[in-house]
């Protein structure tokens, strides 16, 4: 009986110690876990410094999107003032073409009372052989008052085939164009209750970023000087630095703004600086080509 149990406790005592060495190696293996981890705790990685000279120009990115965003919305909604506009004009368009065509009805309907008692008239002298001086003057008359009811009928349709070619006013304007006959201009754009400076050059600055496509300069305002009335000292100052010997200013000039731009104009006149300007709210600098200019004054 003895020999017999001797197998089952050997075999229990292996099991034991089995379970003993394999619970002490969990333990260990999760006490040195918690030391790594609580070491990892205490001395995390070092986070990244910003570097400091990044910051302004970041901030400056940021107000140069934030502006080119407001310009983009207030454009937008310019245009959709312009679609407006031109749906008033296309409605006055068409009355035009309506009533023109209404005169030609009337003018055909008079053209063939004249023809019928011209026929008339010419089957009579070749019925009765009469051939009065008279009778012969009214068929003269007659056959030329035609012609005149013709030319002014043609002259008509002529208007209305004009009309359906052309579209209806719009605010937009030629623009004077960036050449050598124009290179002492020194442009700026009033938008706003603010005058946007661009200089000579075309070059972008602080106050107008430019964005070149083929011949065409889109100026995009990203920082304007206020106009008050009177002028301001920071305008005055800027103003002072033209040299007005060798340049004059050029504006395009915003409809809503022509209040502002007639304020600046006076104070540039008391300092002898001749003025030149286009009414626009699309602002577009051309290169090349001989270009025209707007009103002077």
């Amino acid at each position: 009986m003895a020999k017999d149990s001797l197998p089952d406790s050997l075999e229990l005592l292996l099991d034991t110690m089995c379970n003993t060495f394999g619970g002490i190696i969990f333990l260990a293996f999760s006490i040195a876990l918690m030391l790594f981890s609580s070491q990892q705790f205490q001395n995390p990685e070092p986070e990244e410094e910003i570097d400091e000279q990044m910051i302004p120009i970041l901030q400056q990115e940021i107000k140069n999107i934030k502006a080119e965003t407001t310009f983009i919305e207030k454009k937008q909604d310019r245009q959709i003032k312009n679609v407006a506009r031109m749906s008033q004009a296309s409605q006055q368009k068409i009355q035009q073409i309506e009533d023109l065509n209404k005169k030609i009805r009337q003018v055909n309907e008079d053209t063939d009372v004249i023809k019928k008692e011209n026929k008339e008239l010419e089957s009579k002298i070749k019925d009765t052989n009469i051939r009065e001086n008279k009778n012969k003057q009214t068929a003269q008359q007659t056959k030329q008052r035609i012609k005149e009811l013709e030319q002014k009928e043609k002259a008509l349709k002529d208007e209305i085939k004009q009309l359906e070619k052309t579209e209806p006013n719009q605010t937009k304007v030629s623009f004077a164009r960036i050449t050598t006959t124009f290179a002492r201009a020194y442009w700026f754009v009033v938008d706003n209750g603010k005058v946007y400076p661009l200089g000579t050059t075309g070059e972008g600055n602080q106050y107008i970023r430019t964005r070149r496509t083929g011949n065409r300069l889109n100026l995009i305002l990203i920082q304007g000087i206020p106009i008050k009335n009177p002028v301001s000292n920071e305008l005055k100052n800027f103003i002072s630095s033209i040299d007005k010997n060798s340049n004059y200013c050029s504006f395009l000039v915003n409809p809503d703004s022509m209040k502002d731009f007639v304020t600046l104009r006076r104070y540039l006149r008391e300092q002898k600086i001749r003025v030149n300007f286009s009414i626009t709210d699309d602002y577009v600098l051309f290169y090349g080509g001989s270009g025209s200019g707007g009103a002077s004054y």
